[in-house]
């Protein structure tokens, strides 16, 4: 019986997480693969595609070399270490957890990152190249992050605790008064946007903080701060770099860094033989910058300066680590995708079309795919590079019997076109006019004319008139 309500209530607990990621449209609720049990799971090399939404319902459990087409939900009374290795979730990551959850992530991609927890802390780790495109705190919560992330928001009071971190953008929002954060060097914010009463403990650096509410403390000095008209700090606020009261805190380590940030770079598709280039933005602006692809086969990259240049060769997909590296920073990554696509030629068209013509009449064969050639047959077999090349000189003619034309584009750095099919057909041969009716005899010259017949009536009235 303790089972049965155990798995009513994991039930229940996950229809809540989907339900309140899927008022956000981000749901696949037709289709779930779930692990609850702990192990391994993803492929040693390569990469699976995994359909719909995952719901890890197990503490110690590995994720490797996955890419989710859906959300990722861990859920269903989780508590213990869920590792995500090589992993892309296309939607959402979710927790809902009762427990002490700790989530590390390695050379992953998350297109946006939901905290949900009722109840109990959550440790979130990035290492490596993971991409995190924005972390959301929704529920009152301790939250202990470390790592490079782009964006966090939190809706809601929660307690922060940010150590070794990276922070393109901290957002506390209107309805998250109460929230705590704590400041564990080494610890790098570029812009902290505080819209509700916040207490800031600890050191570390804030690039620009902007103070949109009143209670708000600040322990660490920002580099630039801006206030709301009226809005002015807690009188408790230690914003002039005074040290602080507490003469037992510990030094900071000076051997441990923050990182180099390197901002949310565009994704995006080209044709083979085109280059494409992007600025890369960072903090601390000045980096030095270098960029790899994992298929060099496919497309590869070059720096010079914050520019990186891409060039595309052949059809497929690379990923391009861009590194940054700075001598009071430790290093920081960032990748961008490059899908290198190859266009397929246009399919030729005939002038006239099809139908029927007369005997003799030459075929046009043309195509949009500029610089295209067109090869064709007429015996109906399926057109290739070793059939006739098709030329304005030498044009295929339609004999008696007509003619089929089957005929393809070939383009170097094009996929070949779809055949187009013409047929031609003539007209029957037209019946000779003798062969229709027997031509009539003339008159004969010597056959006297004959004389139109009157009527007596006639000839009676003629001679009364007489």
């Amino acid at each position: 019986m303790k089972k049965i309500f155990i798995g009513i209530a994991v039930l229940i607990i996950i229809l809540l997480t989907v339900l309140a990621v899927q008022s956000q449209g981000d749901s696949d609720t037709n289709n779930f693969t779930t692990y609850n049990t702990p192990g391994v799971y993803g492929p040693e090399t390569g990469i699976d595609i995994v359909t719909g939404d995952v719901v890890v319902q197990s503490g110690d459990v590995k994720l490797q070399n996955l890419h989710i087409q859906g959300s990722l939900y861990l859920t269903g009374l989780i508590e213990g270490r869920v590792e995500l290795d090589n992993i892309t979730v296309d939607k959402v990551l979710a927790i809902n957890s009762s427990g002490e959850t700790e989530l590390i992530m390695h050379n992953s991609t998350i297109a946006s990152q939901l905290v949900s927890s009722a109840t109990g802390t959550v440790f979130i780790s990035s290492t490596g190249s993971t991409v995190v495109e924005e972390l959301g705190i929704r529920t009152r919560t301790q939250v202990k992050l470390s790592g490079a992330f782009n964006r966090l928001s939190v809706s809601n009071a929660a307690n922060l605790i940010l150590t070794n971190i990276s922070l393109a953008r901290l957002d506390i929002e209107e309805e998250a008064a109460g929230t705590i954060i704590t400041l564990k060097e080494p610890v790098h914010i570029a812009y902290l946007r505080l819209n509700a009463a916040t207490n800031v403990l600890g050191q570390g650096t804030v690039a620009h903080a902007e103070i949109l509410s009143d209670g708000v403390w600040l322990e660490a000095e920002p580099q630039e701060i801006s206030f709301a008209q009226g809005i002015i700090l807690s009188e408790s606020r230690n914003i002039t770099g005074d040290e602080s009261e507490d003469s037992d805190e510990e030094e900071p380590n000076d051997e441990s860094q923050s990182p180099v940030i390197l901002y949310a770079m565009e994704s995006f598709t080209l044709r083979p033989g085109e280059e494409a280039t992007q600025t890369i933005s960072t903090s601390p602006t000045e980096v030095e910058l270098t960029a790899t692809s994992s298929n060099e086969g496919v497309a590869t990259a070059t720096v010079s300066g914050m520019t990186v240049t891409v060039n595309a060769h052949a059809p497929g997909s690379a990923r391009i680590l861009v590194a940054g590296s700075h001598e009071d920073y430790s290093d920081g990554s960032a990748p961008f995708t490059v899908t290198v696509s190859q266009p397929t030629a246009a399919t030729p068209s005939a002038s006239p079309r099809q139908g029927e013509v007369e005997p003799g009449t030459e075929i046009t064969l043309s195509t949009s795919t500029q610089d295209g050639t067109i090869y064709y047959t007429t015996d109906g077999s399926e057109p290739s590079t070793s059939s006739t090349r098709y030329r304005a000189s030498s044009r295929p003619v339609v004999n008696q019997n007509g003619l089929t034309i089957r005929a393809i584009t070939v383009k170097d750095g094009y996929t070949t076109s779809n055949s187009a099919t013409f047929t031609f057909t003539v007209p029957e041969e037209p019946i000779q006019e003798e062969d229709q009716a027997e031509p009539e005899e003339p008159d004969s010259p010597d056959e006297p004319e004959e004389e139109p017949e009157v009527d007596d009536a006639q000839e009676n009235g003629d001679n009364d008139n007489a």
